[in-house]
Order: structure tokens, then C-alpha cells, then sequence
């Protein structure tokens, strides 16, 4: 693919720019100094020098002075902005470098190699957002944003955009106190942009605000487990390990297991023992299931007295893997029923599937599809919609002779 030269990225990264007056007093973006130029197209302050002066004897730029957003200096600085001639000679370069297979309108998108000294060096406040927009796992409007706000690249429908290896490297320098400093903002973001509460709970964590966090978890502890993903899962499993609270591990070990965490899962379920042996029990034979070992994982389960959610599901999973489907499905009707009786639904999904399971084994299909459209019409689970969608799929499809 043919590379683009520096004096044409230069040329790219101000047509960006195009609207701004070269009259222009106060307020003008950094990126149209000679330092902004620099550090977006990732060169140094001289060969920047040198590229303005070509770029200013072609008449493609022009110069202007003005007072910079955010700059800590009073006084004008130099900026160059570029002419109606610079404009046409970059949509040519457009057409140019499209036939060669690269799209120059994205390549600003694509020369944010900035150092991490270099952003350090910016003010405190811009600093934290660079920091803000690094942990964020999301798109940020422009609007989102403080106008004054330096370096950050937008595309063309108005994103903030920091490229992964950027992104990645500037949080590998921050410091532990730097990262929940910057977890923080972003949580506070998320409050304030009205984000779900999962996002505003993976930074809560990240920050160390720990009693905000379990106090959203203790609150809505069906939810956090029901919306659980790998991130938010090792937030809490995070969580968990800095304070070993009953609660806390019981939500815990139950999003482990939804993410196949069998070794965390296990962690877990001994901790939770000593409080709660039912769910201890319950969970060592669910991660015995899912190792493949049937016949103790029925053994651990039958320990159990099967009087609650989580051990009617574990003993009546473990009762179908091992054969016995007409024992599964009374083990989990009498458990449906209480759960009903209960008003608590949570897993009820879980448990609509294990029956439809047994009725699969009783060749009863139809049945089995009228328990797996319930169990859909439940589910808020990413990952589990998707499973019952692929088995509604099976279901539907013609029995082979």
C-alpha cells in the first residue's frame, strides 16, 4: 500500500480544520499551532517548522494569530490554516491517494502518535480527559466534551477517537493512582451522561470507590448478575477479593459460573461455604458438570436439600446429565413452583431450559419449544438468549426419520 507523506498528512490534518478563519483572534484549536501540528502528525516542533514553511511558500496555508482554547499563555500564538488553494489541492491528493488504496480523508484518524510525556505535559484537567476517554469502553460525542479540550481526534460523525495501541500504552504508564483517578472521572461520566449501570460499576470499582459500588450491587443483585459479561465479572471477582463479604461472594460466584470462570468459580464457592453451605454445594457440583464429571457433580448435589433455587437447578441438571430425565423434570417442576410462589424469578430462564431439556429426552418437542420461547420471553442474559435462539432453531426444524 503506498505510504503518505508527511508533507500531505500535514495538509490532511488542517483541511480537517477548513472552517476555521485565518483572521481568527481568540480561541483558536491548539492543533493549528506549530507544537499542535507536531504532535498530531507525530513529528517533532522543527520538522513541523520545516513542513509549514513548504506549505506556506505553496500557498496552500496561510498564517494567522490568535489566542489558543485551553492554553495556559495569554498571548497569541501563531496558527496556520489553510487557503481556498490548499483545500483543492488536498481533494485532489483525496482522489490521488483513493485510486492507490488508501483513503486519505481517515488517515488524521490514524497519525494520533503522541507520547506519553506529551500529554502529561498538557494542563491537569486536559490530562484527565485523555486519561477519562482511555478507560472509557465507548463512543464519546464531541458535545460530550470540553470545547477547549486538545488533541483529541473526532471522526467524521463527531466521535472521540484514540487509536487501541495509543490507548493501550498511555494506560500502561499511568500510574496505580493515575488509573483510579482517571476510573474515577469516568464513572462520574457515566452518572452524569446517564450510562448503564454496569459501566458506571466497572469504574466505581476501577477507582477503589468500593462502598458506592457494593452498595449498587446489593441493590440490584439480580441485575448485575442477570447483565453479567467477562468485564463486569472481573470487576466484582475484583471486588470480592479486596473485601471477602458474604454478599459479595454470593453474587460473585454466580456470574463466574455464567462466564465458565471455573477456577475463580471454585475460589468462591469455598468462600461462601461456611455462610451459605447451599450454595456452596450447589456450585461445586454445577463446576463439576461443566468439567464433565456427571456422577459427582449428582453426588455433591444430592447432598443438598434441595430447597432452594440454586440447589433444585444444580441437583435437577445434574439428575438429566446423568440419564434420569423423568427425576430431573419432578426435581425442577417442584422448584419452578416454589420460585413462582416466591415471586423471586430470578434463573428461571435456566431452569425453563433444563426442562425443555428433559422433554427433549422424552421426545416431547413441541413442549419442549412452547418452555424455550417462555424461557426467551425471560431472559435478559446476552450469552443465554443466544443459546435458547439456537435451540428454538433446532426445535423448529423437521424431525429426521
Amino acid at each position: 500500500m503506498q505510504s503518505v507523506s508527511l508533507m500531505d498528512r500535514v495538509l490532511a490534518h488542517l483541511y480537517r480544520y477548513r472552517y476555521i478563519r485565518y483572521d481568527i483572534q481568540h480561541g483558536a484549536p491548539y492543533e493549528l499551532t506549530q507544537d499542535g501540528i507536531g504532535m498530531s502528525v507525530g513529528i517533532s516542533r522543527s520538522h513541523a517548522s520545516i513542513l509549514i514553511k513548504k506549505l506556506l511558500d505553496s500557498k496552500y496555508i496561510v498564517e494567522g494569530s490568535s489566542t489558543v482554547k485551553g492554553g495556559t499563555r495569554p498571548m497569541k500564538r501563531k496558527i496556520y490554516v489553510i487557503t481556498e488553494l490548499g483545500r483543492n489541492r488536498y481533494l485532489e491528493l483525496e482522489h490521488a491517494y483513493m485510486d492507490m488504496g488508501v483513503n486519505l480523508a481517515e488517515m488524521d484518524l490514524t497519525v494520533n502518535d503522541r507520547t506519553f510525556e506529551d500529554i502529561k505535559r498538557l494542563t491537569d484537567g486536559q490530562t484527565d480527559y485523555y486519561g477519562l476517554l482511555c478507560v472509557l469502553d465507548e463512543d464519546v460525542a464531541r458535545e460530550d466534551l470540553p470545547d477547549n479540550l486538545q488533541l483529541i481526534r473526532f471522526t467524521r460523525d463527531g466521535k472521540a477517537y484514540i487509536k487501541d495501541s495509543i490507548r493501550q500504552a498511555f494506560l500502561d504508564k499511568g500510574t496505580p493512582d493515575d488509573l483510579k483517578h482517571w476510573h474515577s472521572k469516568a464513572a462520574d461520566w457515566c452518572i452524569d451522561h446517564d450510562r448503564p449501570f454496569t459501566k458506571k460499576l466497572i469504574h466505581l470499582i476501577g477507582a477503589e470507590r468500593d462502598r458506592e459500588a457494593m452498595m449498587i450491587i446489593r441493590s440490584m443483585r439480580y441485575e448485575v448478575m442477570d447483565c453479567c459479561d467477562e468485564k463486569l465479572f472481573d470487576a466484582v471477582m475484583t471486588l470480592a477479593m479486596r473485601h471477602p463479604d458474604p454478599d459479595i461472594s454470593r453474587i460473585a460466584v454466580r456470574m463466574a459460573l455464567d462466564v465458565h470462570d471455573l477456577e475463580s468459580a471454585y475460589v468462591l464457592a469455598d468462600s461462601v461455604s461456611g455462610t451459605d453451605p447451599e450454595l456452596g454445594n450447589s456450585a461445586r457440583s454445577e463446576i463439576l458438570l461443566m468439567k464433565g464429571n456427571k456422577k459427582d457433580a449428582l453426588a455433591l448435589a444430592m447432598c443438598g436439600r434441595n430447597s432452594d433455587r440454586d440447589a433444585g437447578i444444580a441437583l435437577g441438571m445434574s439428575l438429566l446429565r446423568n440419564g434420569r430425565a423423568s427425576d430431573a423434570e419432578a426435581c425442577l417442576e417442584e422448584t419452578r413452583k416454589r420460585m413462582l410462589e416466591s415471586g423471586c424469578l430470578f434463573r428461571l430462564d435456566e431452569l425453563l431450559r433444563c426442562e425443555a431439556l428433559c422433554e427433549i429426552a422424552e421426545h416431547r418437542r413441541n413442549r419442549a419449544a412452547m418452555l424455550v420461547n417462555t424461557a426467551l420471553s425471560l431472559c435478559r442474559n446476552e450469552r443465554r438468549r443466544t443459546e435458547l435462539g439456537l435451540m428454538m432453531d433446532w426445535l423448529r426444524r423437521p424431525c429426521s426419520s
